[in-house]
């Protein structure tokens, strides 16, 4: 995704690299609450990266939605209950 400025964000972890080509690292996934393996594009919203994980290992959930702000929060655990589980962007 294209930024603020020209520059881009991606989410193998989340990262961007700016106009320069310098990448940093803006989160590593620990995939126990805040899950792993982002999927699709991100979204900017309010000030932040949105976007999904496929998975969460720490039983029972299947997937997490997140923001990325000043720091990552998952706003969101799929699979606790009957919300579903592996979210894929649309």
């Amino acid at each position: 995704m294209r930024g603020p400025g020209g520059v881009l964000y991606g989410a193998t972890e989340l990262y961007q690299i700016d106009t320069t080509n310098t990448e940093t690292v803006l989160h590593n996934f620990a995939g126990v609450t805040d899950g792993i393996g982002p999927e699709g594009a991100l979204l900017l919203s309010g000030g932040g990266l949105v976007g999904v994980t496929n998975f969460a290992p720490s039983s029972p959930f299947q997937g997490t939605a997140y923001k990325l702000d000043m720091g990552i929060h998952t706003f969101h655990a799929f699979g606790s209950g009957n919300d579903g589980k592996f979210p894929m962007p649309a």
